[in-house]
């Protein structure tokens, strides 16, 4: 069944449902390493039946605007993606007092990747034995949902997630096996954008969309 893509469905009558998708980042307390991921969905009103949420996982090149850009062409760029994450966190906590970093490069200009970075586990990882056979080799980003259903087809990444009758939220892990550094012969950085839609499993009807982003950290 063809689906029809993100922004196909935005011109697309009034839906019932409003889909609210947003990732939340934090550094675990008394660690200076691991970083906390979650991926938090909410519909304005409880769902009627039981649906699906499909998540598609979409990099994206990182393009600063050009004060942020002049001020990144003065500094080295830090090695470890965790004190990257940390300097947004830090900054985002300045501006606004949060204490998530909470789509910390929604703002972006984005443009779709024309490579397959984030396509599949890097070989580096892939020899830790940090993937699985099947489709999971082809995802960076994981879920610890029971219930998650991943779909790799072509060059699309998307992972499958149950919302159930009556319910109207649902928050769920989500841990990454490959970061920027696994790509060392590129200059660039990207991120991933993370497309939601709220589907009829039978009919593969598009409800509601929202979308976030999030920087890829091990």
């Amino acid at each position: 069944m063809m689906k029809r893509s993100f922004m196909e469905n935005i011109g697309r009558a009034a839906s019932p449902f409003k889909l609210d998708v947003k990732i939340k980042q934090k550094l675990l307390e008394n660690s200076d390493q691991e970083v906390e991921t979650k991926l938090c969905l909410s519909l304005d009103q409880a769902a009627e039946e039981d649906y699906i949420v499909r998540l598609e996982i979409v990099p994206e090149l990182l393009e600063e605007d050009q004060a942020v850009a002049t001020k990144a062409n003065a500094t080295a760029k830090p090695e470890e993606p965790v004190e990257r994450l940390r300097k947004l966190w830090a900054n985002l906590r300045l501006c606004t007092g949060g204490q998530n970093l909470v789509s910390c490069v929604g703002h972006k200009r984005q443009r779709r990747a024309a490579n397959d970075i984030f396509k599949g586990v890097c070989e580096n990882h892939v020899a830790r034995g940090n993937s699985f056979d099947g489709d999971l080799s082809k995802f960076v980003m994981r879920t610890d949902a029971p219930d998650a259903h991943y779909v790799a087809k072509e060059d699309k990444r998307y992972i499958l997630l149950n919302f159930v009758s009556g319910q109207k939220e649902r928050t769920v892990n989500v841990r990454f096996c490959c970061s920027n550094d696994c790509y060392p012969e590129l200059d660039e950085e990207y991120y991933l954008s993370i497309v939601a839609s709220l589907e009829d499993p039978f009919t593969g009807e598009v409800l509601a969309c929202g979308s976030d982003s999030v920087m890829p950290v091990i």
